[in-house]
């Protein structure tokens, strides 16, 4: 049994999945793991080498997780070798590899979709793997991270337009935008600690994404 009480949503479940959608989307998974330790955590990439590096750091990265898995999406396809920064192309593989994600995501009644918007991995499949949980009949929340300004126009309107089908294919929704985080804390904050977010500063969002649960 797995409980959303940590989340302010006193709620219990027998599985809940948190799914993270290319790199960018295993890295923020900890914003989760925060409050829900005993959830199964899968990592999903369209590039065997990245999806292999990041299942290495979780044994100790997710120590207390219900389980673990990697999923590597559009294998006949793209042979491991990602999508670059094709969004479409994402999107495309994930619909064809729709009931790998679906056997992925199986027995889950509450499923979290993590990705950077920006990345075409993350802006392309995340609206499919939202989609696919909703499928099964789980109660599904996307959470998109939005791109620095200073990533450039492709990764901007890759985010824009993954995060308009994110919101469609999901029943609740937290956004988070990185431009906002550095600028509360200062452009001469390491990056790697912009990254250290904490739960608790998106309590508000994650319970309005839940409120319908």
């Amino acid at each position: 049994m797995v409980s959303l009480d940590k989340m302010g949503v006193p709620k219990n479940f027998d599985c809940i999945k948190v799914v993270g959608c290319g790199s960018c989307g295993f890295m923020q998974m900890d914003l989760i793991y925060q409050k829900l330790e005993e959830a199964d955590y899968v990592v999903m990439d369209t590039e065997s080498e990245s999806l292999e590096k990041n299942m290495g750091k979780c044994k100790d990265k997710f120590s207390r997780a219900g389980s673990m898995s990697g999923v590597l999406i559009g294998e006949a396809l793209l042979h491991g070798q990602g999508v670059r920064y094709d969004a479409d192309l994402a999107e495309k593989v994930a619909i064809e590899s729709r009931q790998q994600i679906i056997e992925a995501l199986q027995g889950a009644q509450v499923v979290f979709v993590i990705a950077g918007m920006g990345g075409a991995t993350g802006a392309g499949m995340a609206n499919v793997v939202a989609d696919s949980a909703k499928e099964i009949g789980a109660y599904t929340v996307g959470i998109g991270f939005m791109p620095f300004s200073f990533e450039g126009s492709k990764r901007v309107q890759n985010a824009i337009n993954g995060l308009e089908k994110l919101k469609k294919n999901a029943d609740g929704i937290v956004v988070i935008e990185l431009m906002e985080l550095l600028e509360k804390y200062g452009s001469d904050t390491p990056m790697a600690e912009v990254f250290e977010m904490k739960f608790d500063d998106y309590e508000e969002k994650f319970r309005e994404a839940l409120k319908n649960i």
